[in-house]
């Protein structure tokens, strides 16, 4: 029988590392990566709004001002110090970054880790986030559908060409490809038919 995966969230959020001392991630990573830990999970809010009462799992049990790393950038990083543990987003809030470059960056860091890439997406539920990114609140859905869809595309045979009523491009080449063959994508979100649409177009 095969053994469990163990994942393991690190703290890139709040206070559970002492102010500007993010650099000690670099030594968690290591210590991770040297007990066998799977993988490692990291969340994602690019800005944060005051409207906490909206968080619909319960309470939210940190205040906006609370310093929140991007995970990408992280990612990277652990990257670096690491040999085996695999990465993943929690949940990457994709919708907020352009296709085309969530493409290129993930590729980037799957080919500096030698294939030890995951990505975790789901559309967020801060409305703020997407308002101060000049970003359509009440298109997300659509958007992540259409964001991970033109990454499959760009991932795979150049040149490129995708459409959607998102966004379109054609003819584009995105260069380096990811390490792994299909980088792996979980989509997070309720049992609903346009969750499992989503899940066989994309995931």
């Amino acid at each position: 029988m095969a053994r469990p995966t163990l994942s393991l969230t690190l703290p890139i959020f709040g206070s559970s590392v002492p102010a500007n001392q993010w650099h000690r991630l670099s030594d968690l990573a290591r210590a991770v990566d040297d007990a066998g830990i799977d993988r490692v999970l990291l969340t994602d809010h690019v800005v944060m709004g005051e409207h906490l009462d909206r968080y619909p799992f319960g309470d939210f049990h940190f205040q906006p001002d609370v310093p929140w790393l991007e995970p990408l950038s992280t990612i990277a990083a652990i990257a670096a110090v690491t040999r085996r543990v695999r990465m993943s987003t929690k949940i990457l809030i994709a919708p907020l970054r352009p296709a085309p470059l969530l493409a290129k960056t993930l590729a980037t860091i799957d080919q500096l880790s030698q294939g030890r890439v995951e990505i975790g997406v789901a559309t967020g539920w801060q409305r703020e986030e997407y308002e101060a990114s000049g970003i359509d609140w009440s298109r997300r859905g659509q958007l992540l559908t259409d964001t991970l869809a033109a990454c499959r595309a760009l991932w795979g045979p150049s040149p490129a060409t995708f459409r959607s009523t998102s966004f379109s491009f054609e003819n584009i080449w995105c260069e380096p490809k990811p390490y792994q063959d299909r980088l792996p994508i979980w989509i997070a979100g309720a049992p609903n038919h346009r969750n499992l649409e989503r899940l066989v177009r994309v995931g």
